[in-house]
């Protein structure tokens, strides 16, 4: 839904121009009275500077500005998106962290039942806790299965 377009009267360097756009009132007054400022300034600074060449200045300055400004979106908008994938990383790593500290529960459970309790345990040594309550399970299965057919 595109918004309705507006009439606004600005004096700028004492000529009165009709500007149509979807802008506030509040916002054009601003663009014109930083017009008009910067105008004096570059007549200022120019003595010998007309009003028309004064105002070709200040075109070129602010498509000058626009560009640097549309610069560092493009940078930032860059930055975010490095900030994202390494945000998309970190929750990766927590969510490999978390695994592993539910295998080191699980590992630890396993040793109380054995009667061995141990603060510190290895990946490693968690691994391989791991890896013999897998073969431990299998041969449980493989005796049922067994004693079904037996």
């Amino acid at each position: 839904m595109s918004q309705e377009k507006k009439r606004y009267k600005a004096k700028i360097a004492n000529n009165t121009y009709t500007i149509i756009g979807s802008e506030s009132k509040t916002h054009m007054d601003i663009v014109t009275e930083l017009a008009n400022d910067q105008l004096q300034e570059i007549m200022s600074l120019s003595p010998n500077t007309d009003i028309s060449q004064a105002s070709i200045l200040l075109a070129i300055n602010s498509i000058s500005d626009q560009l640097k400004k549309e610069e560092k979106i493009i940078y930032l908008e860059k930055e975010i998106s490095e900030l994202r994938e390494k945000v998309r990383h970190v929750e990766e790593l927590e969510a490999r962290l978390q695994r592993y500290d539910e295998m080191e529960s699980q590992a630890r459970k396993a040793l109380a039942t054995n009667g061995k309790e141990t603060e510190t345990i290895s990946p490693a040594d968690v691994q391989k806790i791991m890896n013999q309550q897998v073969i431990e399970k299998i041969q449980q299965n493989a005796a049922k299965l067994s004693n079904k057919k037996g």
